[in-house]
C-alpha cells in the first residue's frame, strides 16, 4: 500500500503543469488508435481516430467528475491522476493479440459498441460484465480484462483517499456503470432521436455528433468544479443581447434562404441536421465569447470607468487565465463549427479574425468610427451567409439583401457607444458621441434606426413588417434620445424586432 502512496502523491505532483498531463494523454490516445488500427487491421482512417480520440476524452471528463466526488479532492489534482491512468488504454490490443489468434478476432471479436437489435439483455450483460460475445455487441477479452484492472486502480485510490471500504465500492460499482453506459451509447443516441421522431441508424459521424454533445455538457461540469467562481464569472460577463443578435442573424440567413431561392424547402431534420443546428448555436456562441473576451482585454483601461463591474477590471479573473479561456473558447468554436462542414469552420473563423483585428493590437480598428462599425456589420452578413449557405447550398445572397445589412447595420449599431461615452471622451477614442457631442450623436443615431426600419420594407415586401417596424422605429427614437438613456431597452426592442421577422416569416412560408 505504501507503493501505492508513493505512486498517487508523484502523479498528484502540482510542480507537474497540467498541460503535461493533458499532451500525455492525447500522445497516448493516438498511439493507442494507430496500434489498434494497425494489429486489426483495420483501415487508418482520420475518421476513426477523432471517432475513438473524443469518446476517450468525453470518458475521461466523467470518470474526473466521478473521482472528485469519490475522494473529494480538488479536480486538479483528479485530472492529472485520471489521464495518467489512461496508460491503461494500451492493454486491450496487446492482450487480444495474445489471447486471440488475430484472423479469429476479426472474424469473432470486435471492440465496438453494444448495438441496439444486436446486444441482447443489456441488464444481463451489465450484471454478467459484458455478457457472451456477439456480432458487434462484444467487449473483447482484452477490453474485460483492461476494464477490471481500471476498476481495481479506481478502488485502490479511492480506498487510499477516504479509508472506506463501502465508499470504495460504491464509487467503483458507478464508474463500472458510466464505462458500461459508454459501450451502451448507441442506445442513448436512439433515445436522443426518438424526442425528435427520427430513426436511429449507425454511423461514425452519428456517434462522434452525439460524443461532441455529450463532451460540452460535461466539460462545462468539469470547469465549473475546477472553479466554480471562474465559471459564473464567465457567465455572467457574456453579452447575451449582443450573443442573441449573432445567433439570429444565423437563423435570419436561413429564413431569407427559403425566402429567396426558389425550389427551396424547409429541412426536415435528420441524424445529421439535428446535431448541426445545436452545433451551429454552439460555435457562434464560442466565438462570440471569444471576441468578447479579446475585446476586454484590449479595453482594460477604458472599462474601468465605463465598465468597472469586469472580470479584468474588478480582477476576479487574472489576465493569464483569461487569455487560457480566450484560447479554450477559440478552439471549441473551432471544432463545433468544423464538424459540421469546413466551409463553416473557415466562416466561423473569419468571424472570429475579423473581431480580433476590431480589438486587438496593431490594427485595432475599433477607433476608426466608421470602419469599426462596418466590421460589425461584416460579421452579422457572414453569420447571415452561413445560414443562407446551409439551408440552400448557395452562398448567393441576393446583393439587396448585402447592402441592406452592411449600411443598416453600420448605421445603427453606433447606439453602443452612447454609454461609453465618458470612458472613450476620457481616452481620445473617437466615436460619433465623442466626435458630435452626446445629445446631436444620439439624434443622429435616432433617425439612422429609424430609417433602417423603414427601409425593411424594401427587402421583406410586406405591409404587415412595414407597419410592425416604422412603430418600433419611433420606439427606438424616444429610447435614444431620452435623458435617461439605457442600452439595455433598445437592444430588446432590437431582439423583438428580429424575433417577429422569424416568426412571422416562417409562418408565412
Amino acid at each position: 500500500m505504501r507503493k501505492f502512496k508513493k505512486l498517487i502523491k508523484h502523479i498528484e505532483n502540482p510542480e507537474i503543469p497540467i498541460v503535461y498531463y493533458i499532451m500525455f494523454f492525447f500522445f497516448v490516445v493516438t498511439i493507442r488508435n494507430f496500434w489498434e488500427m494497425f494489429i486489426y487491421g483495420s483501415p487508418i482512417l482520420l475518421v476513426f481516430h477523432w471517432h475513438y480520440t473524443i469518446g476517450y476524452t468525453t470518458l475521461a471528463l466523467a470518470l474526473i467528475i466521478i473521482l472528485h466526488y469519490a475522494v473529494r479532492s480538488k479536480i486538479k489534482k483528479i485530472l492529472r491522476v485520471v489521464l495518467s491512468g489512461f496508460i491503461f488504454i494500451f492493454l486491450a490490443p496487446i492482450f487480444d493479440y495474445i489471447i486471440t489468434r488475430p484472423d479469429y478476432y476479426i472474424e469473432k471479436y470486435y471492440i465496438g459498441y453494444l448495438e441496439p437489435g444486436f446486444a441482447g439483455n443489456m441488464w444481463h450483460r451489465f450484471f454478467s460484465f459484458f455478457g457472451p460475445y456477439a456480432d458487434r455487441a462484444a467487449a473483447t477479452p482484452g477490453v474485460r480484462i483492461e476494464i477490471f484492472i481500471i476498476l481495481v486502480a479506481f478502488f485502490i485510490y479511492i480506498f487510499i483517499k477516504k479509508k472506506s471500504w463501502i465508499r470504495s465500492l460504491i464509487f467503483t460499482l458507478i464508474t463500472y456503470a458510466v464505462i458500461f453506459a459508454f459501450f451502451a451509447l448507441p442506445y442513448f443516441v436512439k433515445g436522443f432521436l426518438k424526442i425528435f421522431d427520427l430513426f436511429y441508424e449507425y454511423s461514425n459521424a452519428l456517434m462522434v455528433n452525439f460524443l461532441l454533445l455529450l463532451f460540452l455538457i460535461l466539460a462545462s461540469i468539469v470547469f465549473y468544479l475546477y472553479s466554480k467562481k471562474y465559471f459564473i464569472t464567465i457567465l455572467k460577463d457574456i453579452r447575451i443581447l449582443r450573443l442573441i443578435h449573432f445567433e439570429l442573424m444565423f437563423f435570419v440567413g436561413a429564413l431569407l434562404a427559403l425566402m429567396n431561392v426558389p425550389d427551396t424547402m424547409i429541412l426536415e431534420l435528420n441524424q445529421d441536421s439535428v446535431f448541426h443546428w445545436i452545433f451551429f448555436v454552439i460555435a457562434i456562441a464560442c466565438a462570440c465569447i471569444f471576441s468578447l473576451i479579446t475585446n476586454n482585454i484590449t479595453d482594460y483601461n477604458l472599462d474601468k470607468i465605463n465598465s468597472p463591474e469586469r472580470p479584468l477590471t474588478s480582477s476576479k479573473i487574472s489576465i493569464k487565465h483569461y487569455r487560457i479561456m480566450a484560447a479554450i473558447f477559440f478552439i471549441l468554436a473551432s471544432i463545433y463549427s468544423l464538424s459540421v462542414h469546413f466551409i463553416f469552420f473557415m466562416m466561423i473563423f473569419m468571424f472570429m479574425g475579423f473581431y480580433f483585428i476590431y480589438s486587438m493590437p496593431p490594427l485595432r480598428l475599433k477607433i476608426i468610427p466608421i470602419l469599426s462599425k462596418f466590421l460589425i456589420a461584416v460579421n452579422s452578413l457572414i453569420l447571415i451567409m452561413m445560414g443562407f449557405l446551409y439551408v440552400s447550398g448557395d452562398a448567393t445572397i441576393p446583393p439587396k439583401i448585402v447592402i441592406f445589412t452592411l449600411l443598416g447595420f453600420t448605421a445603427v449599431i453606433n447606439f453602443i457607444d452612447i454609454k461609453d461615452y465618458k470612458g472613450d471622451k476620457a481616452h481620445g477614442i473617437k466615436t460619433l458621441p465623442t466626435i458630435l457631442g452626446l445629445k446631436k450623436s444620439k439624434i443622429l443615431i435616432a433617425i439612422f434606426m429609424l430609417l433602417t426600419y423603414l427601409a425593411s420594407f424594401f427587402v421583406l415586401k410586406s405591409l404587415y413588417l412595414f407597419i410592425v417596424f416604422t412603430f418600433i422605429g419611433f420606439l427606438q427614437v424616444y429610447f435614444i434620445t431620452s435623458s435617461n438613456y439605457k442600452e439595455k431597452p433598445v437592444f430588446i426592442t432590437y431582439i423583438v424586432s428580429i424575433l417577429v421577422f422569424i416568426i412571422y416569416t416562417y409562418l408565412n412560408l
